[in-house]
């Protein structure tokens, strides 16, 4: 920590990684780098933690529970809500959204609309969206769900919002055709069997499992971590059809590891990546952990820093504040 102020203790910002394989998250100093000691750790009730959404207005942290390996509460998927300074054994989760009623299978990437007070959902085996209210507990209905063949959805990974044009951003593993992957944007109240106001497919996009995604918005670009390809691919907000990439991550100096998780920090003119290392084959083994480079980050370029986890954690996505605060 930084300094201390009538009892807060204010820090540079925090790390949250998602590790699919031991099912925690790890919440990490933001400038960490080396190996990776945590600074506190989630586990209490997370089975294949996916998605991590950090909202530091209601000092909570959402988790959401892929549930692949083995069903959470007879369900195939929850969100988990935590208090933001939850650490083992104290992270009873505060809130859990699970049941028939939710549409949740197999949840992966999340967004939080702090405007409106609503949380997206991605449904990777439902091929779905769906939107709840910030503070859903138990057994809720979504307020609205983006679904149906007229959306192009086929295995969604990740979920952004895009304030400034209302708009979402979705990632999909593979096309409606079963092909190598898709990004569809949606107006952000979308709801339905609506269709995509546009979507970026095809043998050009160099799509192979795309899995994290985010928005650089101050370049007007979609970041893609692509992780059969040990790569993460750029492309125009506003393109659609079958685009080849405006800008490439890849090669050997860039310690990329079956990415699957991205964050655009471009206040610190950052690229954050979450290196799974879930699925090897045939590439030779690597690194789990993060890696971090200088935006806008092309070529085979070196990241900045690196901070390793052990074998085994399988980090998936990542998240950051870059402040942290603690009472």
């Amino acid at each position: 920590m930084c300094c201390s102020v009538f009892g807060l203790s204010i820090g540079p910002g925090e790390l949250f990684v998602t590790n699919w394989s031991d099912s925690t998250v790890t919440v990490y100093s933001r400038p960490s780098s080396g190996i990776g000691v945590p600074l506190r750790t989630i586990k209490t009730g997370l089975t294949n933690p996916f998605g991590v959404i950090v909202d530091q207005l209601a000092n909570e942290i959402y988790v959401s529970n892929n549930c692949r390996d083995v069903g959470c509460d007879g369900f195939a998927g929850e969100v988990q809500v935590y208090d933001l300074n939850a650490n083992y054994p104290n992270d009873t989760p505060k809130r859990t959204i699970v049941g028939s009623a939710t549409g949740l299978i197999h949840c992966t990437g999340m967004a939080l609309d702090i405007l409106r007070q609503e949380l997206y959902v991605a449904n990777d085996d439902g091929s779905t969206i769906t939107v709840f209210s910030r503070t859903s507990n138990g057994n809720a209905t979504p307020l609205r769900t983006i679904a149906g063949p007229a959306t192009q959805l086929n295995g969604p990974t990740a979920v952004t919002l895009d304030l400034i044009h209302d708009e979402i951003v979705v990632v999909n593993k593979v096309n409606g055709g079963g092909g190598a992957g898709l990004i569809a944007t949606f107006q952000r109240a979308s709801n339905g069997n609506v269709t995509p106001l546009r979507s970026i497919g095809g043998p050009s996009t160099g799509f192979n499992l795309p899995v994290g995604m985010d928005l650089d918005i101050f370049r007007d670009e979609i970041v893609v971590a692509n992780a059969y390809s040990n790569s993460v691919l750029v492309f125009p907000r506003t393109g659609t059809g079958d685009l080849s990439p405006s800008r490439t991550l890849a090669g050997s100096n860039t310690g990329l590891c079956v990415p699957t998780g991205i964050l655009v920090d471009p206040l610190n003119n950052e690229l954050l990546v979450a290196n799974s290392g879930l699925i090897q084959y045939p590439q030779p083994p690597c690194g789990q952990g993060e890696t971090v480079y200088r935006r806008p980050a092309g070529g085979d370029q070196a990241p900045l820093r690196t901070l390793a986890l052990p074998a085994g954690s399988g980090p998936v996505t990542v998240e950051e504040t870059l402040i942290s605060i603690h009472f």
